[in-house]
């Protein structure tokens, strides 16, 4: 798991936010990312499925590496064989999907979900929820706490 310092200014660099001043690339996506000349790293960012006042659903497409802020309530999901870093507010919902790489600072009662062999670092800043596949494991650090290996369903308090 990465430092959260580390986390945190790599989120701050490539800061996205979800209160109607998103910017998103304007480029089309393509599945091959290294082939396309508007998106030569492939590391497009975040993409917006739906953002308005009440929630920002924000996905990171296959094979794509996505790292932002979300500043307003947000649903995020990183696809599979994407790279995908996230640091939400209180009440978010993350899920990262089998064969993806995730890290995650969340929020006061949010929700992150880690599914089949996916790779996940969660830093809960207070109290939320981790589901993690019992393949997968986690790596979780409730508050400023040591990281720990997690299976199942584990909250921080």
């Amino acid at each position: 798991m990465k430092t959260p310092g580390a986390l945190l200014l790599a989120a701050a660099v490539f800061a996205v936010s979800c209160n109607g001043s998103i910017r998103f690339d304007d480029t089309t996506r393509d599945a091959d990312a290294g082939g396309n000349p508007t998106c030569p790293s492939g590391a497009c960012g975040w993409e917006n499925d739906d953002c308005d006042a009440d929630v920002c659903r924000l996905d990171c497409h296959e094979s794509m590496m996505c790292v932002g802020v979300c500043t307003a309530p947000c649903v995020a999901r990183c696809d599979s064989t994407s790279h995908c870093a996230l640091t939400t507010p209180p009440g978010a919902s993350v899920h990262c999907v089998a064969g993806a790489t995730c890290t995650f600072v969340l929020g006061d009662r949010s929700h992150a979900e880690c599914e089949g062999n996916a790779t996940c670092g969660i830093r809960c800043v207070a109290g939320c929820t981790v589901e993690c596949e019992a393949v997968t494991g986690c790596d979780l650090q409730c508050g400023a706490g040591a990281s720990m290996h997690v299976t199942g369903t584990v909250t921080c308090p």
